[in-house]
């Protein structure tokens, strides 16, 4: 056998480009197996040699990954083509859904750590590449590892397997914490150099994308980035308010050197096609934005904490808990805090108290005018009348225009209705704490609306107890609270003077007239058995300024009540009904000419149901006129 026999492993001679040998590789398994033996390293390191300005190939990593993942379009995880989701601080090239799987916020499985923990997990870890070229001093403190938070991006294994590591330390002794030292600062000292080198690339790539306009900037960014690294700068953790910074265009701040000013990659090809430089800053873009917006609401999370505990420490003694926002909107009154270093800079109750103590009462009084110019703003004025036109003008700006008794509104969110103001806001800020009242972002829209219906319903009670001149409501509760503007019906849901105000009689008799009007057209029964009987005709039932023999509000109303027998079984009816179900009226369904009419769904009160089955039907309770169920048109509040 000749000695001379030709061997399947021989060093390509030729210069190969990184995407001629990267192609190579895929051609097939054997000649893949060949180009990755060591015998072909040279060919590798004379492609990657060969591109000008390439940053050199880590020594943690071979230069057959480096090329793939530098010129390379495959996904590391599922082979796909176009795979342009690609980080070089955590060295990875996804396709979309690999990136989306395999990279994740860190902050799910990180905040419950102690904090001693959660800080050697993010020193040990590389994380997603935060570094912002248009911010080069705000942000090349980024590649220090002691700069990583919470909401960074990591790689989900290494994630894992560096919590379960160092959730094993707490068990430690101290002889073996102080073994790992020397291990734990080479491996923070690998993380910088990795961040480092990410930045890097990245300077690289903007300089193959970069056009002839806009090139001399983006080297200009590089040299002073190289500058920067040279001295240091980067192991440096800034130490004073990074927004005030001057702006980066202003190269005084660092010494660049003249090589860096002429980079030979804008001469010569670099092997990696501007097409593909551009896919992958696209998806960059992308993802930056995902991670500010994650950023931001993490930020937004500790303001909307820190704002809760300055009400509760100082807020509800300056002033009345019913003009505060709720969580959602105080929180944004100092939302400027979330924006600080990109949204970066973790908010501590001691930082916010720095900027709040200042200005909290500007702040709350800002919030408190916006929201009665924008309540005032849904109440139409009136135009017939030039007179009242005019007067109104002049309760529009000094905000009286809220005093009126059809300003009244109700909530979009739940539907709830016949709030005044301040009641309007106090609903918002214990209902729903967690989301703006604001419609948008301008602060003019509300997610509150004017209470239209009610507003009528108002008029027709002043009409009706000839107080049509009557247009304060401070006046009316007044009135109300003394017994001298009532609804004399029987209902038992209707509160006595003094606790009764003037939103709750409109709602009251709103309640009522809508009821009568949805049953007006109902055909009426033999027997009386579908009776509806209206007992709310206002000019009978409203009365102003007492009863003319001097008789007391409690003595005019006769409120309907359960008999202690017939209590006895409506609670047992009520108390056999299924989880999650209201009563309903059979009577009601049958006569009402609207399927959802709210008036058929009955409070889950004795005497609120015997008063309904005697007034409204004329007959006693009987277990076969209520029916239990689940009304889906319900506004949320009645669940």
């Amino acid at each position: 056998m000749s000695s001379a026999q030709p061997t399947d492993r021989r060093v390509p001679r030729a210069y190969l480009s990184t995407t001629d040998i990267l192609h190579l590789s895929r051609v097939s398994k054997g000649l893949r197996a060949t180009l990755e033996s060591p015998e072909c390293r040279i060919a590798w390191l004379r492609a990657l040699r060969s591109v000008p300005d390439l940053p050199p190939c880590p020594n943690d990593m071979s230069e057959t990954l480096y090329t793939a993942l530098v010129f390379g379009r495959n996904c590391f995880a599922c082979g796909a083509n176009e795979a342009y989701e690609v980080d070089y601080a955590l060295r990875v090239r996804y396709c979309e859904t690999c990136y989306n799987d395999n990279v994740v916020d860190g902050a799910a499985l990180l905040k419950d750590l102690p904090d001693p923990i959660r800080d050697v997990v993010m020193l040990v870890l590389p994380a997603a590449t935060s570094f912002e070229c248009y911010r080069i001093r705000r942000s090349i403190s980024r590649t220090h590892p002691l700069s990583h938070i919470m909401q960074d991006y990591y790689l989900r294994r290494s994630l894992e397997d560096t919590v379960r590591w160092a959730s094993c330390l707490t068990h430690a002794s101290v002889e073996d914490v102080a073994a790992l030292k020397p291990a734990i600062r080479q491996r923070i000292n690998d993380v910088l150099q990795r961040q480092v080198h990410a930045v890097l690339l990245d300077c690289w790539e903007r300089l193959i994308d970069a056009t002839p306009e806009n090139s001399h900037d983006d080297v200009s960014r590089r040299a002073r980035i190289l500058s920067l690294l040279r001295s240091n700068k980067h192991l440096e953790l800034p130490s004073i308010d990074l927004d005030d910074l001057d702006s980066d265009d202003d190269d005084n701040y660092c010494e660049v050197q003249e090589c860096d000013l002429a980079p030979e990659v804008l001469r010569s090809s670099c092997g990696k096609s501007r097409e593909q430089t551009v896919q992958e800053a696209i998806a960059r873009e992308d993802r930056m934005e995902v991670v500010h917006e994650t950023l931001l609401q993490a930020r937004y999370r500790e303001i909307e904490d820190c704002y809760q505990r300055l009400v509760e420490m100082r807020l509800q003694d300056y002033c009345d808990p019913k003009i505060l926002p709720n969580r959602y909107d105080g929180a944004r009154l100092w939302g400027h805090l979330a924006y600080r270093d990109s949204s970066r800079r973790t908010i501590t109750q001691d930082n916010f108290l720095e900027e709040a103590d200042d200005t909290y009462a500007d702040a709350i009084s800002s919030y408190r005018e916006a929201m009665k110019r924008a309540l005032a703003s849904l109440i139409p004025q009136p135009q017939d009348d030039k007179d009242c036109t005019r007067m109104l003008g002049r309760c529009w700006s000094l905000g009286s225009v809220l005093l009126l008794p059809e300003a009244l509104f109700s909530c979009i969110e739940c539907g709830k209705s016949a709030i005044p103001w301040p009641d309007i806001n106090d609903h918002w800020r214990t209902a729903h704490p967690n989301k703006s009242i604001w419609f948008d972002k301008d602060g003019e829209k509300l997610n509150v609306r004017w209470w239209r219906r009610g507003a009528s319903t108002a008029f027709k009670i002043l009409r009706a107890a000839d107080l049509e001149q009557a247009r304060n409501t401070y006046v009316l509760n007044v009135w109300i609270s003394s017994g001298k503007l009532l609804c004399i019906c029987s209902d038992p849901s209707l509160r006595q003077p003094p606790h009764l105000t003037w939103p709750e009689l409109v709602l009251h008799v709103h309640a009522h007239l809508q009821a009568n009007q949805a049953r007006k057209s109902a055909p009426v029964g033999e027997g009386g058995l579908h009776a509806w009987m209206n007992d709310h005709d206002l000019n009978d039932c409203i009365m102003s300024f007492g009863d003319p023999h001097g008789l007391p509000p409690e003595q005019l109303r006769r409120v309907v009540r359960a008999t202690p027998c017939l209590r006895v079984r409506i609670m047992e009816a009520l108390d056999s009904s299924p989880g999650g179900t209201l009563p309903i009226c059979r009577i009601c369904e049958e006569i009402t000419s609207n399927p959802k009419d709210l008036s058929m769904v009955l409070q889950q009160d004795a005497d609120a149901i015997a008063y309904h089955m005697e007034v409204k039907h004329g007959r006693q309770f009987d277990n076969g006129d209520v029916r239990f169920g689940k009304p889906w048109y319900l506004p949320r509040y009645y669940m």
